[in-house]
């Protein structure tokens, strides 16, 4: 399958919503290997 980017960098923290999204809910937490919690903002089109 290769390697599957995303188009965005999920870490980084943008307070900026764009005007054709809506907040959805937020998924998480997951484990990383480093053993830190990531968490995931949806957001709807």
């Amino acid at each position: 399958m290769g390697d599957i980017r995303l188009p965005i960098n999920p870490i980084e923290t943008v307070d900026e919503v764009r005007w054709n999204q809506k907040p959805g809910e937020k998924i998480g937490p997951f484990l990383s290997e480093e053993g830190r919690s990531i968490w995931f903002d949806l957001y709807l089109l």
